[in-house]
């Protein structure tokens, strides 16, 4: 891609982007989240899915395009909150059912499809990433990201 056809991206040589390292990196992670966040949501509307709840989509897309569990998913998208409410909404939204025999949690044809719906809204976002990044700086910023991944799951000292 041409940096002329960026449109309203931020590209640009180190010296036509020194105002960003007056950004704190928080900030712009948070800014970044909510591409698709709101991509996600959006797609969840539009197929009728408004109910999911909040971190209800990472549970759902983890469970179904993933194979992860949804109690393991639920806990880490809630942290120091209690999985449990999250779940229980799934369920009662008919988006999770109990599987059989009780243990678990598996996804229901509604909770398939919307996931398909959070599938979407992230193809989206990671296609305009695609559109506006060149490959390799795409891949510098999974690189970053993953350090980030890697500090948050070192333990803490003090």
């Amino acid at each position: 891609m041409a940096d002329d056809d960026a449109g309203d991206s931020h590209e640009g040589t180190a010296g036509e982007l020194g105002w960003l390292d007056d950004v704190a990196m928080p900030a712009l992670l948070r800014a970044a989240r909510s591409a698709y966040g709101d991509a996600v949501r959006a797609e969840l509307v539009d197929a009728g899915f408004s109910d999911v709840p909040r971190n209800g989509a990472y549970v759902l897309g983890g469970v179904v395009n993933h194979a992860g569990t949804a109690d393991v998913l639920a806990a880490e998208a809630t942290r120091s909150r209690t999985a449990e409410p999250l779940l229980t909404a799934l369920v009662d939204g008919g988006y999770l059912a109990r599987a059989e025999g009780g243990t678990g949690l598996a996804p229901t044809e509604r909770g398939r499809q919307a996931a398909a719906a959070v599938r979407e809204g992230i193809a989206a976002v990671d296609e305009e990433l695609r559109r506006r990044l060149t490959p390799e700086q795409e891949h510098d910023l999974r690189r970053g990201l993953l350090v980030l991944h890697d500090i948050a799951e070192q333990p803490r000292a003090g």
